[in-house]
Order: C-alpha cells, then sequence, then structure tokens
C-alpha cells in the first residue's frame, strides 16, 4: 500500500515474545506486531533481523512499555531509510495473574508510533485493526 506522504508498507513481523517483569520478576508472554513504512519499496530489513533486535530487548529485566519503545528505537537507528515505526505489544503478564487483579485472561496493550504512523492516525489505526486481526485468529 502507498501512502500520502509516499511512503510504502514495506515490511511487518509478528511474533511471540516473552520476558521478565522487572517489578515483580515473574514472566510475561505476548505477541508482538511490528509495521515499517519505507521511503522506496524495498527497504534492507528481513524478518531475521526484526527477531533479533525484538529478542535482544526481550533478554532481560523488562517493562512491557519499555519494551516496545526500545524496538522501536532500535529501528529507527540501524534503519535510517524506514520513514515509519509502528510496535505493538499484547501481553500476559504473572504477575497480573497470580498476584494483585489476579485476573487469569487479563492481557495488556501497548504500542509505540514513530515517524509517519505519529504523524498520521489513519496509517496507526490500519495496524492496530492489522494486529487484532492476527492476534484473533
Amino acid at each position: 500500500r502507498k501512502y500520502r506522504n509516499n511512503s510504502y508498507h514495506v515490511c511487518e513481523l509478528y511474533s511471540s515474545v516473552g520476558s521478565i517483569c522487572e517489578h515483580h520478576i515473574l514472566p510475561f508472554f505476548g505477541k508482538v506486531y511490528i509495521s515499517l513504512l519505507g521511503k522506496k519499496r524495498e527497504v534492507d530489513v528481513t524478518m531475521r533481523e526484526l527477531q533479533a533486535i525484538t529478542w535482544k530487548y526481550s533478554r532481560q529485566l523488562q517493562l512491557q512499555e519499555r519494551l516496545v519503545s526500545q524496538i522501536a528505537d532500535a529501528l529507527e537507528k540501524h534503519f535510517p531509510s524506514i520513514d515509519g515505526v509502528f510496535v505493538c505489544m499484547s501481553g500476559y503478564h504473572h504477575c497480573m495473574r497470580a498476584r494483585g487483579a489476579e485476573k487469569t485472561s487479563a492481557k495488556t496493550l501497548s504500542f509505540v508510533t514513530r515517524g509517519f504512523y505519529q504523524e498520521d492516525e489513519f496509517a496507526s489505526m490500519e495496524c492496530i485493526k492489522r494486529f487484532r486481526s492476527m492476534a484473533d485468529s
């Protein structure tokens, strides 16, 4: 799809992710969705690179909100030809299941936008819809 700023939707990743909550030292697991816009039709970003960046930041004591921010920041830094970054994560937190809220089905949703996705609400909403359709299937 071509957007009005002449950017192209060039890459997306939908993958499992897990980390350890730094507040409670309990695991959280979920799905991360990454969507990238490029100034050209092709951007030198592979699925393996997206997974490596996700893995790098999830392998430390972490907060879900910080994790999505760190992934977005790393993508902007390492791939300057990217015009927009959208990172979304839906996670099940064992600290919520075992302590406090004690809700076994409670999920948290965090997302971060950068570049064109931050400027264009319609483009961000498209990503959220795609993420939800993937998460529901």
